[in-house]
């Protein structure tokens, strides 16, 4: 679930201003982005970006996040690939420049939407 973008102190703030005093905004606007963003994910996989995670020592990856803006990427969501049924399970959200940091770990990241 999202719950945790949402509801955990650390990981709110990390959301844009908007968003972090007002639960049921944040909630409508991280599951309406989550939702399009399946639906873009399906028309384009390499938008799912690879970092290495050396607390658990695995491959996660990072897909954007668009909350307030059409137009850019305001949090990178970070998932674990789960074989068995093809799906992306939701950990956590991290801030843009966070993402980068992360993704530059395993290779030059994706310039579609990771940029510093």
């Amino acid at each position: 679930t999202h719950d945790h973008i949402i509801e955990d102190p650390n990981t709110r703030l990390r959301q844009p201003q908007p968003l972090r005093n007002d639960t049921t905004l944040a909630s409508n606007a991280v599951r309406g982005a989550a939702a399009y963003l399946k639906q873009k994910h399906r028309n384009n996989r390499m938008m799912a970006i690879p970092f290495w995670y050396p607390e658990h020592e695995k491959i996660q990856f990072l897909l954007p996040l668009r909350l307030t803006s059409a137009d850019h990427e305001v949090l990178a969501l970070v998932a674990d690939k789960q074989e068995s049924d093809k799906l992306y399970k939701i950990r956590t959200a991290l801030t843009m420049d966070m993402a980068y940091s992360n993704a530059r770990l395993v290779g030059k990241p994706n310039r579609e939407w990771l940029n510093p």
